[in-house]
């Protein structure tokens, strides 16, 4: 997916939101009037500058005007199959009204829980942002409750949060790091909020001297920064409590479980809280939590179980249960115990991204464009042919983040089309007389094609001894050349099957054809690249194609690359040392002699084949070719093709000649005759 955010950069949520889907190999886009840094090199950020200050009074105004411009613009060259505004009453709206669907919006919590509650002008640009939204995101009840309140459509609401790294916020603990602090052999007590006036850090400092009547030997470290940081300083110096207190600034989030795994209780007296990070990352490294009793706390401490609850500015309550905590610390401790379960529960990190993945593919199929069916190519594993790089699923194509190429794909009859060759408008190599250039489009011309019946109806069903049973089922199926699909209907239906053929064209010959069997993808491109990783497959079927192709042995070595060991490869060409071929030759005549002499386009000797021109006519040969005059270039018996599928690392074990003649006689008949046979059939395993 490609996936554009429009967020803070400077944010550690925001880092560790998209951090995620980088790592996943998405491609991800960041809008942002905040600047960070810490992000995967494969994040790309774009800057909204800011004509006047942000905190200058009325710069919101001007700023949102020119921001509003400059995101249109960005994501009209970005092309993102999503949009996730994070923080909604700026981000939010600027995200609506870059007028791109889908629109999913992410709430944090202060900006529905307070900034919308104190900003007339915020909260009309986020009720229609909130309606232009495909799915709305938040991290609690609390402020989904809020958003229903506000106009928000329940049904467009998913609580995801933003969840905890388990593995890096545990109890583990740095040997030594408490000695560092100079804090050993005593209790500590940590705070990690911001110092904003709504987490209210003053309460705190106050309580602290409180607490050192009763546990004197007990340390408190402050972790965070803010505009309150000299005031609080100036208060707990004030107060005689300073030498118990250490104020550590803003510590970076890997070195932040250090700290709290070091610590014993955990203490934030906020005003307003959603869903805490902070409070969550306390509870993954088992401290015992106190916090205000707020709603979005009692969604994860319940008094007297896992944690205390505390009333909104009551200094003594918060005193009594830190200092209760101190001298009950089996009580701590399975308070810890109890709250690190539930977080591994419902705050895991890899869990929660996982169902926001989850919920922008569900989307992004939502929104497709009618009759695109994008879910059915989500998942198929395609390499590029170029780099055998892995592609990433886009809305209309794929991806390749190594080399930046992009193959579109489109839906034709509930069947996925995909072009590894490029040929939305370039020739496709399959013009028959020299002089016209086939020309495809398609996202327009193939659909047309089909539709309006000018599809060519030149299908001959190829003679084979195969029955429904022996491909089985359940099994992975790859088509070569599957333009003619002369047995497809064996296995198609009960395997998961693919086609690959080198012409658009061919692959809409007629109703009889590739389009209407039931394949799980019809593929543009090259047998000689084929865009699958190695040993994809259980079985290759590769009828009439191999005669057509000068590189023979790289098609046979990628067709071992891609069938898995044990793997059955069914392979048919014509035979050269046929019986009309031998009447041909005795008669001066090209190959393929028949009763009356010529094969459809005419006589042709055998040189003019070997060298690849028809006199007056010059062909290329690096494709399947077109069945109407089919153009070989390579020529085989069973002795040859046995000695070339051994050399590539494969066992024949069945050989059947094929013909009008031999199909119709007994099977000991067609044995003693096979070599004499029109064409040759060869079932061969790969070693």
């Amino acid at each position: 997916m490609r996936i554009c955010y429009i967020a803070s950069a400077k944010s550690i949520h925001t880092q560790r939101w998209v951090d995620y889907f980088a790592k996943k190999g998405h491609e991800v886009h960041i809008i942002t009037s905040w600047l960070g840094d810490g992000y995967a090199k494969s994040v790309k950020l774009h800057f909204l500058p800011s004509p006047l200050p942000q905190y200058e009074k009325g710069s919101g105004y001007i700023n949102s005007l020119l921001w509003v411009i400059l995101v249109r613009r960005l994501i009209s060259r970005i092309k993102p199959d999503i949009i996730d505004a994070h923080y909604i009453t700026v981000n939010g709206y600027l995200g609506a009204l870059s007028g791109f669907r889908p629109l999913v919006l992410t709430a944090w919590g202060s900006d529905v829980l307070i900034v919308l509650k104190e900003n007339l002008r915020l909260r009309i640009l986020v009720r229609y942002a909130l309606k232009r939204a495909r799915m709305i995101t938040c991290n609690s009840e609390t402020v989904r409750r809020e958003l229903v309140n506000f106009g928000a459509n329940p049904d467009r609401l998913e609580i995801i949060r933003q969840g905890i790294e388990t593995q890096k916020f545990s109890p583990r603990r740095v040997k030594g790091f408490k000695k560092r602090l100079g804090l050993q052999g005593t209790p500590i007590v940590i705070s990690t909020r911001s110092f904003e006036p709504v987490y209210n850090s003053q309460m705190l400092i106050r309580a602290i001297p409180l607490v050192l009547e009763h546990s004197p030997q007990a340390s408190f470290l402050i972790a965070g920064e803010g505009k309150q940081r000299e005031h609080l300083e100036n208060l707990a110096s004030s107060l005689g409590c300073s030498k118990n207190i250490r104020f550590v600034g803003q510590v970076a989030h890997d070195e932040l479980p250090k700290y709290l795994a070091v610590s014993d209780i955990y203490v934030s007296v906020s005003l307003s809280d959603s869903a805490s990070l902070s409070l969550h990352e306390a509870m993954a490294c088992e401290l015992a939590p106190v916090v205000t009793d707020l709603s979005g706390n009692r969604e994860w401490i319940t008094d007297g179980e896992n944690g205390f609850l505390v009333p909104v500015n009551d200094i003594q309550a918060l005193v009594d249960k830190i200092c209760y905590l101190l001298e009950n610390k089996d009580v701590a401790r399975k308070f810890g115990m109890l709250g690190r379960k539930i977080i591994q529960e419902r705050a895991e990190y890899e869990k929660e991204m996982g169902r926001m993945e989850k919920l922008y593919e569900r989307i992004i199929a939502k929104d497709k464009p009618t009759g695109q069916n994008y879910t059915k190519t989500m998942n198929l594993g395609f390499i590029c042919p170029e780099c055998r790089s892995g592609l990433q699923p886009r809305r209309q194509s794929y991806y390749c983040p190594e080399c930046s190429k992009e193959y579109p794909y489109h839906i034709v009859n509930d069947t996925c089309i995909i072009d590894f060759k490029s040929l939305d408008t370039t020739d496709c190599k399959c013009n028959r007389d020299g002089k016209s250039v086939c020309t495809v489009d398609l996202g327009n011309q193939i659909p047309n094609y089909y539709k309006t019946g000018t599809a060519k109806k030149n299908y001959t069903v190829l003679k084979h001894p195969f029955t429904k049973e022996e491909f089985g089922c359940g099994n992975r199926i790859l088509d070569l050349g599957c333009a003619e699909s002369p047995f497809s209907h064996l296995f198609t239906g009960d395997n998961e099957s693919y086609g690959l053929d080198n012409c658009p064209k061919r692959i809409l010959l007629n109703e009889n054809n590739a389009l209407h069997k039931g394949y799980q993808a019809l593929i543009v491109g090259e047998g000689l690249s084929i865009p699958f990783p190695d040993s994809s497959f259980d079985i290759i079927i590769c009828t009439e194609v191999i005669e057509h192709v000068v590189e023979i042995r790289q098609l046979i070595n990628e067709i071992n690359r891609v069938l898995r060991k044990g793997g059955k490869l069914i392979l048919s060409t014509p035979n050269l040392v046929s019986l009309g071929n031998r009447l041909g030759m005795i008669c001066g005549k090209g190959l393929k002699f028949n009763l009356l002499g010529f094969w459809q386009g005419g006589p042709y000797p055998l040189t003019s084949w070997s060298l690849g021109k028809i006199p007056g006519k010059q062909y290329s040969f690096d494709s399947i070719r077109y069945p109407e005059q089919p153009l070989h270039v390579r020529f085989f018996t069973f002795e040859s093709l046995r000695k070339l599928l051994k050399y590539s690392g494969f066992s024949v074990k069945g050989e059947i000649g094929r013909g009008p003649v031999l199909s119709r006689s007994p099977s000991f008949v067609s044995r003693i005759c096979k070599n004499w046979a029109d064409g040759l059939l060869v079932i061969a395993t790969k070693d």
